[in-house]
């Protein structure tokens, strides 16, 4: 889609660029809505998505996802916290990223919101988290999304 429109102008460009996108987001291939929002966390890595956010990406009333998903077992909340934490535990432990660079890549403007979350998904702040994985052995990856395609 970074192709030029021959004879086309920017507002042309555009506009194409955004109905393709459409199209191409329609013709959704995964079997569940679950994997269709991992799919699109993976994508964007660094936004906190909200359930608004991606009912409009997804094409469809945000009321309809939760619906969806609650179809599924699931809620959008649980979903997103399982995304985030997944990534947290790998950048702290496999990647030895700071707190703060962690947090940023994310999506979080503030640590003190991440360091916060942190301590509901593990029981304990992500510094302590990082110094002790080794003593405590403690995971230092969950695999449940690597081995995801992402289109």
């Amino acid at each position: 889609m970074d192709i030029e429109l021959l004879g086309a102008s920017e507002k042309e460009h555009k506009e194409s660029v955004e109905k393709l996108k459409k199209i191409l987001f329609t013709f959704n291939l995964s079997d569940t809505e679950q994997d269709t929002i991992v799919n699109l966390f993976m994508k964007n890595t660094g936004h906190l998505y909200t359930l608004d956010d991606i009912a409009q990406r997804m094409l469809i009333a945000p009321r309809t996802l939760q619906r969806q998903l609650r179809a599924e077992g699931l809620s959008f909340q649980a979903l997103r916290d399982d995304w985030l934490n997944q990534q947290a535990m790998n950048h702290l432990t496999q990647d030895n990223l700071s707190v703060e660079v962690t947090a940023v890549l994310l999506g979080y403007s503030d640590t003190a919101n991440f360091r916060r979350s942190f301590k509901r998904w593990f029981g304990m702040p992500p510094e302590y988290y990082s110094k002790q994985k080794k003593r405590l052995k403690l995971p230092t990856s969950l695999t449940k999304y690597k081995s995801r395609e992402v289109p």
